[in-house]
């Protein structure tokens, strides 16, 4: 029987070598019927644990992996890194997408909008023996992110995708546009929390794009 499993995220799984979101990644990537249907951080938790809507928003993406790989036939992978270069100052991230191109999307941070949308690196961080490399910006081609650093490259670097220690998250994530059947929920009195009651997710259908796996590999000299 096959697998399906959400890839962990929250401050419980963002140390600095992300060891894992790495384990869960090469599992699924080398055992046949093992599948990441998605990445957990991206949805509206309450901490450690998720709300009611943030584990009903899994199991629809869950469900959706699910029905492309026992009825449809189809395999399946979550948007993921799947290997990177440099040259320069300049880095080459090329992702898998389910539904391309490779686009920016919204995360949440506990029930709040995360503004990492609006960084210029867009959760991108990436390292090399000297330490942290500041990114100047980011470029999105198809199924490339093309990132500008804001120094030259020292030894062998390293790209890092997902969470950190402060909530923040990757916001990259792939342009599927399928409606999913569960809806966003709230009940005034009912015991969620009034934070919940998110006016670009109540009453809609749960965001379908899926956000790309956290990972960390390192970069190779083009």
């Amino acid at each position: 029987l096959p697998i399906y499993m959400f890839q962990t995220g929250s401050g419980l799984a963002a140390d600095a070598n992300l060891v894992i979101a790495h384990a869960q990644l090469e599992i699924a990537r080398r055992m046949q019927g093992i599948y990441i249907a998605t990445n957990n951080t991206p949805v509206v938790d309450k901490g450690t644990h998720l709300p009611a809507n943030g584990y009903r928003w899994l199991g629809n993406l869950t469900g959706r992996a699910a029905a492309k790989t026992l009825i449809d036939g189809e395999g399946w992978q979550c948007t993921q890194l799947i290997g990177g270069e440099y040259r320069g100052k300049t880095l080459l991230l090329r992702f898998h997408t389910p539904v391309a191109p490779l686009q920016v999307a919204t995360p949440y941070n506990g029930r709040t909008a995360s503004p990492i949308v609006n960084q210029s690196d867009l959760g991108i961080m990436v390292q090399d023996d000297s330490g942290p490399l500041g990114i100047n910006s980011v470029q999105l081609d198809g199924q490339v992110a093309l990132a500008t650093v804001g120094r030259a490259i020292v030894g062998m670097p390293y790209v890092t995708l997902g969470p950190r220690a402060n909530g923040a998250t990757v916001c990259l994530a792939d342009s599927d546009q399928g409606k999913l059947i569960g809806i966003y929920d709230y009940s005034a009195g009912s015991g969620q929390y009034a934070d919940e009651d998110i006016p670009a997710l109540t009453g809609k259908s749960y965001p379908t794009p899926n956000f790309c796996l956290a990972d960390r590999q390192a970069l190779v000299a083009a």
